[in-house]
């Protein structure tokens, strides 16, 4: 499978949602905007955990994301042999 990545903003990717094309999170000061076609829901578990996949280039040149990439890799581990 390949991926593509698009540049979008909150705007664009709550418009998709609400054009029924999946769902995405956001932060709670973000659900008090009112988005057309959204609905937001509450995640209060405890232990609530969403199966995270991500893909990173190593010869993408932004170091950012590789550190982001590693940071998740890290704290899944860690979360795993807990």
């Amino acid at each position: 499978m390949n991926y593509q990545a698009h540049a979008a903003s909150k705007q664009s990717v709550l418009a998709l949602v609400g054009a029924g094309f999946g769902m995405t999170l956001v932060t709670k000061s973000q659900a008090e905007v009112v988005f057309p076609g959204v609905a937001y829901k509450l995640i209060a578990e405890k232990n609530a955990y969403l199966d995270v996949q991500l893909v990173w280039a190593p010869e993408n040149k932004e170091a950012v994301v590789g550190r982001f990439v590693a940071f998740m890799r890290d704290e899944a581990r860690s979360r795993r042999l807990a």
